[in-house]
């Protein structure tokens, strides 16, 4: 409900924090969301989409060889997602996904590796930061979850990844995310939780 001006502002004022000060908001991609492992590809002119031009197209992940390119997702219990990987060429490609526990039992992770390695990074120098998103802990699931899960990605995997405390249901998308990667060709070293 923020104003446009409001938010474009902190979106300014975040990108010149994590540039050191040399990109502002006409450098960042952002999009709205809709849980999905839709990933765009975005270059030199997509840069400032979602926030003075346009959105190009909905989805929940950008990829990009561009540098000066800054991509934004935003989260709140869900888990995101940073990765970086290195060409022979010693070019660079990013990556940025926002993984709900749809996006996430579609394989959004697994998906963003495919597209890094299909624009030449070498799986090797993959590396992936996984942030701050709700754990097991706290995140209290009913039993369509599971069902959602199960039908997705298998019962066994719905079993390694939720369980039952005290009569309820607790699922752990970090941890999903994390055996997802490892099952695209990730090493455990190569991923930072």
């Amino acid at each position: 409900g923020d104003p446009h001006e409001v938010v474009r502002e902190n979106i300014r004022i975040l990108a010149l924090a994590v540039s050191g000060n040399t990109l502002d908001e006409k450098s960042v991609v952002c999009a709205p969301q809709i849980h999905s492992a839709i990933i765009r590809s975005v270059t030199e002119a997509d840069r400032g989409s979602g926030v003075i031009l346009p959105h190009g197209g909905e989805g929940d992940g950008f990829i990009t060889d561009t540098p000066g390119v800054l991509l934004m997702i935003r989260v709140a219990d869900c888990v995101p997602i940073l990765y970086s990987a290195r060409r022979s060429d010693g070019s660079y490609i990013v990556c940025a996904t926002h993984a709900g526990w749809r996006g996430t039992v579609s394989g959004i992770a697994a998906e963003a590796i495919r597209r890094i390695t299909d624009m030449g990074g070498e799986l090797p120098s993959v590396r992936c930061a996984i942030g701050q998103a709700i754990h097991a802990c706290c995140y209290e699931v009913g039993e369509d979850f599971c069902d959602a899960v199960a039908s997705a990605r298998g019962s066994e995997f719905a079993r390694d990844h939720i369980e039952r405390r005290a009569g309820k249901l607790y699922a752990d998308v970090v941890k999903m995310n994390r055996t997802i990667l490892l099952s695209a060709g990730v090493r455990e070293e190569q991923i930072d939780i």
